[in-house]
């Protein structure tokens, strides 16, 4: 018994650890892409 809810709360956690990198790179694509787009812009200002 106690086993099964070890391994239940295991599982839970990698889970929701999954879903906060999921989360973060999700909310991190838009940075990056203004990121790419501002230094495209200064290289084609040279």
């Amino acid at each position: 018994e106690s086993d099964l809810r070890a391994s239940s709360l295991s599982s839970q956690n990698e889970w929701s650890m999954r879903w906060k990198i999921t989360s973060s790179i999700s909310q991190g694509i838009p940075l990056i892409l203004r990121a790419l787009v501002n230094f495209l812009g200064l290289l084609s200002q040279k």
